[in-house]
């Protein structure tokens, strides 16, 4: 797997199968149906969405440097593309969650995280 977030692999902290991509078309203002039911589409982009979905009980070092890593208003990640293949694109970090936290030993973990990137 290939994941990396402004220069620093954050790869080993995705649960398998915890990378979900999705393909956006936006259209502009003109696109839409007429009324006799015909699609009109005027597309002015292609953008990609990724929601992550991280390792449980990730050490609260790990989690504090990927909140950081995506809090600018826009980093570059690379990642593997089903259509197109490896590519490093620009994103935005949006809705990042953690269901719990249980401290061992002193040391907090965090469980049940999970956030978007979107495709600036």
């Amino acid at each position: 797997m290939v994941f990396i977030i402004g220069g620093t692999d954050y790869a080993k902290y995705i649960e398998k199968g915890g990378l979900r991509w999705s393909r956006n078309d936006l259209d502009d203002a003109y696109a839409g149906r007429t009324i006799d039911g015909v699609m009109h589409r005027r597309r002015v982009a292609v953008k990609r969405k990724l929601t992550v979905r991280l390792t449980d009980w990730l050490p609260q070092a790990a989690m504090s440097a990927i909140c950081a890593a995506i809090a600018p208003e826009r980093v570059d990640v690379t990642f593997i593309d089903p259509q197109l293949g490896q590519m490093t694109r620009p994103f935005y970090g949006s809705c990042v969650e953690a269901a719990a936290q249980i401290s061992v030993g002193g040391e907090v973990f965090w469980s049940g995280g999970v956030f978007s990137l979107i495709e600036v």
